[in-house]
């Protein structure tokens, strides 16, 4: 017999391209792919004058620096529902440090 399941703590993204939900989804996601290739190549540039802030790609290429968490959050606020979820949060880590997974 089986085991009753446990709900998701999430919502699953949708997955039928009827859903009226799938093409902001996969809107999103095509973002966040920009966001992270962007932030791929210029993570130096990103970071070179700014070693302190948070900094947030967003929109496939525009770049936020906020000073801590809460004017991120306040920032993330300013953003639509493809670019808020999409926008990707970075912070420098230095290369003399030593980083266990």
């Amino acid at each position: 017999m089986g085991r009753a399941t446990e709900p998701l703590p999430y919502e699953q993204p949708p997955s039928d391209p009827a859903d009226p939900g799938y093409e902001s989804h996969r809107a999103m996601l095509r973002e966040s792919q920009r966001n992270w290739e962007y932030f791929v190549a210029h993570e130096a540039q990103i970071f070179e004058h700014h070693l302190d802030d948070i900094a947030i790609v967003y929109s496939g290429g525009k770049v936020q620096y906020c000073a801590d968490s809460e004017s991120v959050v306040e920032f993330l606020e300013t953003l639509d529902d493809v670019q808020r979820p999409a926008a990707h949060l970075c912070t420098p880590l230095s290369s003399d440090l030593a980083w266990a997974l």
